[in-house]
């Protein structure tokens, strides 16, 4: 509380001031003020109607009062609040009042007091938003933000605070120091006198009299012109090859840029990143002479992102350096097939010249076999073959060397050499004498000779188009037999007979001879087709006899699917024996084809036809199919093949997989029937059947023949006297009967 005391009015009373604040808020104070009369100097009063007025910041009230009080008291004429507004700071806010009566002792009397309001309670501000800053120039850079303050949450901005750190020609970064301080409605300031080769950030805040708000910092920076490369230096490595390395720790380069200087033309090397302020390239196609390099360093704009400009730095230029080189010597190509006597051959090589240099000049060594016209041949410019005749029999070698820029011969390369021939001479007779095969064995004679000698010969018999046959045979050898067992040819058909002899010079040769087949077959057999309780087929194969023919040596037995396909069933039977068919077609018609073989190797063929018609399904067990099981009765037969399928998810507008065939079938077949409950008999054998074999073969109606897993399964009642009978099969690669 704040008091104040006016003049004493005749000896007895003042006016006497009291103010205080009552309340206040963050923002403004309630300051109550009271005007009172009090008695002095042992004075008391009981008066009525005194008047007394307050004041308080430009504000003011009034009112009338009574004093009825005892010695030295006092009373209150007049109280009034007054709300002030806060300002930033505390401040003194000055209160008064004056008591005024015209009873006894009358007059007036005016005091005053202070009191002290504090500031207002602010918060921190909020920083500034959406700050960017802009290069605006090589030393310049402007910076734009929008206002954030709210003044009814108090947070107003009093001032704005800009920042500033620098690092210079590849330096470390210095201290933030501030760089300004603008009034709170400012919106935007440029940073000038910026320097080149240097990095900047920047920051700013506003602040008021809480505190400040939080930073806005330019972590990534922005950069200004880097300075020149420090140096380029230069290294010839190897051939072709030059090492460039460009030191740039004289600035902040993200990537440096090479170019080659050669002939008056500058070209475009490469781009490296520097490490540890260094930039190292390989120049791989380093032209022949001599060279220059030259490097600028760049840098990105803003911090690392290249995309928003880039800032490049003066050229620096390197040393010069020499890359002519001295040739290798060549490679070297010669014929690789023998040329005859009086040929051409051909001769080329490829320049091995480390500098990348063409061939300027070359030359040739060539000598020929006896002294037969050695030479040495000079070639001008970039010709890289020669021809070289080959007057006579033996062998030829060639050396090459080559010229480049530098003023030396490279060495000779290593001796090359080939082989000149003529191809051997071969000449088949005719065969027995006319081209006309009439009995077997084959005999095939020629006459053979080379200067080289004889390394290899080879016969073949070509029908159709097709070689049929074909055998190596010594080098000494002119005659060869072949035997029907080795080839059987088919009566009418016409042949071409080839020799062909390679000689030891690799040179070869093929004569040829066309010859037609016509020897006397056997007569033509005949066969008898039975079918037994097994679903087995008996073939009884009989000879001709037309004694007018050549005698029949053996008689084969070959069954013949639909589909032509032939399979042997028995190949040496004497005339009326059997052969045995174990796994014969159900359903469909087929043949059996009975051939009679004479000592001669002639044949001779009669088809027989055969059907198998059968109300059942069909199993054979054992190594040679021997034990059968027909199932018969109401059977049922499921088929399920099912290829294998794998599935693959892509990235398209399906969301479904897509199928690929993987060429994998798996078919499953069930088989199921009954059969009426004689004796045990048949339980027996299908059960002894089903514990002895894993797998067997399965004839089913269409003819289909399969090899199959097979598991069979039998039931029966108490009450009746059916027996259930299933199979669960799976179809097998195939395999043929074991037949002794």
């Amino acid at each position: 509380m704040a008091d104040g005391y006016g003049g004493i009015v005749a000896g007895s009373w003042r006016c006497h001031t009291a103010a205080w604040i009552v309340s206040q808020t963050d923002t403004s104070a309630v300051i109550r003020v009271e005007a009172r009369f009090q008695a002095v100097n042992g004075w008391h009063f009981a008066i009525n109607g005194i008047n007394g007025s307050v004041w308080c910041n430009g504000q003011s009230g009034s009112g009338t009062g009574n004093a009825n009080i005892g010695t030295n008291g006092e009373a209150v004429i007049c109280r009034k609040d007054f709300t002030i507004a806060k300002s930033d700071n505390a401040k003194n806010i000055s209160c008064s009042a004056t008591v005024s009566q015209s009873a006894f002792n009358g007059g007036t009397s005016s005091a005053s007091c202070n009191v002290s309001v504090p500031g207002v309670t602010y918060l921190k501000p909020n920083p500034p938003k959406n700050v960017t800053w802009t290069r605006a120039s090589d030393s310049s850079v402007r910076c734009a933000w929008q206002a954030n303050w709210d003044n009814a949450a108090r947070k107003p901005w009093h001032q704005l605070h800009l920042w500033i750190r620098e690092r210079v020609g590849g330096g470390g970064w210095g201290a933030w120091t501030a760089r300004a301080t603008l009034n709170w409605d400012a919106t935007n300031y440029t940073y000038g006198n910026l320097k080149a080769n240097a990095h900047y950030q920047f920051g700013m805040w506003a602040s008021n009299p809480a505190g400040d708000s939080t930073h806005v910092d330019n972590t990534a920076g922005i950069h200004t012109t880097p300075a020149a490369p420090r140096s380029v230096n230069v290294t010839r490595e190897s051939s072709g090859r030059v090492r460039i390395t460009v030191d740039v720790s004289n600035s902040y380069a993200t990537s440096v840029t090479v170019e080659r200087l050669f002939d008056g033309t500058w070209t475009a090397v490469g781009t490296a990143s520097p490490v540890n302020g260094k930039a190292t390239l390989e120049d791989t196609s380093v032209p022949a002479g001599v060279v220059q390099y030259r490097a600028l360093a760049r840098v990105p704009i803003y911090g690392t992102d290249t995309g928003r400009g880039m800032l490049s730095s003066a050229w620096a230029s390197s040393a010069t350096v020499s890359t002519i080189e001295t040739p290798k010597a060549p490679t070297v190509t010669v014929p690789a097939t023998i040329p005859p006597v009086g040929a051409t051959a051909m001769v080329s090589w490829t320049p091995t010249h480390p500098d990348g240099s063409a061939q300027t000049a070359a030359q040739v060594k060539i000598t020929r076999p006896l002294g037969g016209g050695d030479e040495t041949r000079d070639i001008t410019g970039d010709v890289t073959r020669a021809s070289v005749t080959c007057p006579t029999l033996g062998d030829y070698t060639v050396q090459v060397r080559t010229k480049g820029l530098a003023a030396d011969w490279g060495p000779w390369s290593s001796v090359r050499s080939w082989h000149v021939a003529n191809p051997p001479s071969v000449s088949l007779k005719p065969i027995e004498g006319t081209d006309v095969v009439t009995q077997l064995p084959i005999v095939v004679e020629w006459t053979a000779s080379d200067w080289d000698g004889i390394a290899r010969q080879q016969v073949h018999i070509v029908h159709d188009g097709m070689v049929v046959y074909s055998v190596t045979v010594a080098p000494a050898d002119r005659k060869l037999t072949i035997p029907a067992a080795s080839y059987l040819p088919v009566n009418g058909s016409v042949l071409l007979i080839e020799v062909t002899v390679r000689s030891g010079n690799g040179l070869s040769t093929t004569s040829s001879r066309q010859v037609t087949v016509a020897y006397t077959p056997p007569a033509s057999p005949s066969g008898v087709c039975t079918l037994s309780d097994g679903y087995m087929m008996m073939v009884q194969a009989t000879a001709g006899t037309d004694t007018s023919a050549p005698a029949t040596g053996h008689l084969m037995v070959e069954r013949v699917d639909p589909d032509g396909v032939a399979e042997t069933i028995a190949d040496s039977v004497q005339s009326g024996g059997f052969g045995f068919d174990y796994l014969p077609p159900l359903g469909v018609d087929y043949a059996y084809r009975v051939t009679a073989v004479s000592a001669s190797g002639a044949a001779a063929s009669t088809d027989i036809p055969a059907r198998i018609d059968s109300d059942c399904v069909v199993f054979n067990f054992g190594l040679d199919a021997s034990e059968v099981l027909p199932v018969g009765g109401a059977w049922k037969l499921t088929d399920k093949p099912e290829l294998d399928t794998t599935e693959y998810h892509f990235a398209d507008d399906t969301g479904l997989p897509r199928s690929y065939g993987t060429g994998d079938l798996d078919d499953a077949i069930t088989i199921s029937s009954s059969y009426l409950w004689v004796d045990a008999t048949q339980w027996r054998r299908i059960r002894r059947l089903a514990r002895t074999y894993s797998r067997g073969w399965l004839r089913t109606l269409d003819g289909a023949r399969m090899r199959v897993r097979v598991s069979m399964h039998q039931s029966i009642s108490a009450n009746g006297r059916m027996v259930d009978f299933s199979a669960d099969c799976k179809e097998l690669a195939w395999e043929e009967p074991q037949h002794g």
